[in-house]
């Protein structure tokens, strides 16, 4: 047991130095863009919605990340920032595709829309590696149909250009 108390230990050391070392370096982490934060899922009310889909009708700039259940894998959140100037509020969604109305109600309709509003051809989407990776496990949910008609930027691969420079 002493032997793995020391190999865990000599394995936190350097993180704990690392750590250390990149608080000395660099200041934390202040965002200069302000933002509003709204959950979407069955209990999001219609005005809400209203506004979210007024809101994205004029946006031209999303950033799309997804992310799934850590022990099952089942897809379950998606994040949609629309990106707008400096000063101005952007809106982040949090969207709880395990807590939606069911497709054939009258409410799963607006969260339709929204994506609809989103992924419109005159939008620039913005994702950290390939689309088709991030949204394939979401189209269970009818939100979406793929391909979507927006300009798809991966930043991963500019990151990767722009690095192995």
């Amino acid at each position: 047991m002493i032997s793995k108390t020391n190999r865990n230990q000599r394995q936190r050391d350097p993180k704990a130095e690392k750590e250390r070392l990149y608080a000395e370096l660099f200041a934390p982490y202040e965002r200069i863009h302000p933002y509003s934060l709204h959950f979407v899922h069955n209990a999001t009310t219609r005005d809400e919605l209203k506004m979210l889909i007024d809101t994205a009708q004029t946006t031209t700039n999303f950033v799309f990340d997804t992310e799934s259940n850590c022990l099952t894998n089942f897809p379950s959140i998606t994040q949609v920032m629309f990106m707008k100037q400096i000063h101005e509020n952007s809106l982040v969604l949090i969207i709880e595709t395990a807590h939606l109305p069911v497709e054939l109600s009258y409410e799963f309709l607006p969260r339709k829309q929204l994506f609809n509003c989103i992924f419109r051809s005159q939008s620039h989407i913005y994702t950290w590696g390939a689309i088709l990776d991030e949204l394939a496990p979401f189209l269970q949910f009818n939100l979406f149909h793929l391909p979507v008609p927006s300009y798809i930027h991966n930043t991963q691969q500019v990151f990767k250009l722009w690095f192995n420079d």
